[in-house]
């Protein structure tokens, strides 16, 4: 027999076709689905995808997206499954080191504003549903539980949430002056909580770094008027510094919003 290289003669579409239609037929079986599970299971423990074979499979992958009976089918095979212990921990250690720097937690920050845009967009009423639900939820609580609740909020919201790129630049301009401050601190006037963006302690400030879409919404515009009359009650001073200002000079935004704050102080004298 003779010997050498040979090429392997590229499949019409046709075969293809016949292909993609016996393993789909012979996939229909749940047992032979097992079967096979249980094969690759076998061939395929401890091997690991080499760089190369990653990027080439991540950029084949790009741009694809898929349909709402795949997203619904993966939902339901998802469905009860829990993680261990030890998986929790490897995401937890993976997603410190991936965000470590603040460069990473700005492009993050951007790409979830990206992805909610597009969502909003699509869908209008998509916070009100969103809003809608939370309330019913909330509203069939008893006081333990929203106690609970609330405790458990206030948590991971100071162990998990990350700054946006317009708090970072206030963080950074409130170093460069040696400003001590807190970030993402509770508040509450027993009826409504907040989450301050920046406090200062030393000047009895909230800095609150507004995004220009996100504070023109609605609900948004009903907490923050909910927030002001809180500080007006409280003695608390807010700066409202809004995105398109801290882009172009965080330091003339902040002085922007400490003289709209002394020009509503001395309207209401």
């Amino acid at each position: 027999m003779p010997t050498g290289v040979y090429k392997r003669k590229p499949m019409s579409e046709e075969t293809k076709r016949k292909i993609s239609e016996a393993t789909k037929k012979r996939y229909k079986d749940p047992e032979e689905r097992k079967k096979s599970s249980e094969i690759m299971k076998g061939k395929n423990k401890g091997r690991k995808h080499s760089e190369e074979a990653r990027k080439k499979m991540s950029k084949a992958h790009k741009g694809k997206k898929h349909t709402e009976e795949h997203r619904r089918k993966m939902s339901e095979a998802n469905k009860g499954k829990q993680h261990t212990e030890e998986v929790k921990k490897k995401i937890g250690k993976a997603s410190k080191e991936r965000f470590k720097t603040n460069e990473k937690r700005k492009n993050l920050s951007e790409k979830v504003s990206d992805g909610l845009r597009r969502k909003y967009k699509k869908d209008p009423n998509y916070k009100r549903k969103l809003s809608k639900k939370r309330k019913e939820w909330w509203a069939n609580l008893s006081k333990e539980e929203k106690e609970n609740a609330l405790k458990k909020r206030i948590e991971y919201w100071n162990k998990n949430t990350t700054s946006t790129t317009i708090e970072i630049a206030m963080q950074e301009l409130l170093d460069q002056l040696n400003i001590e401050y807190d970030t993402q601190v509770y508040f509450t006037d027993g009826k409504n909580n907040f989450f301050a963006d920046i406090w200062v302690p030393s000047k009895n400030t909230i800095i609150e770094c507004n995004g220009d879409y996100w504070h023109s919404l609605p609900d948004r515009i009903e907490r923050d008027k909910k927030l002001q009359d809180y500080c007006d009650q409280q003695g608390v001073k807010l700066f409202w510094c809004w995105e398109s200002d801290i882009k172009q000079d965080p330091h003339k935004a902040l002085k922007k919003a400490h003289k709209e704050y002394n020009g509503r102080k001395s309207s209401h004298i």
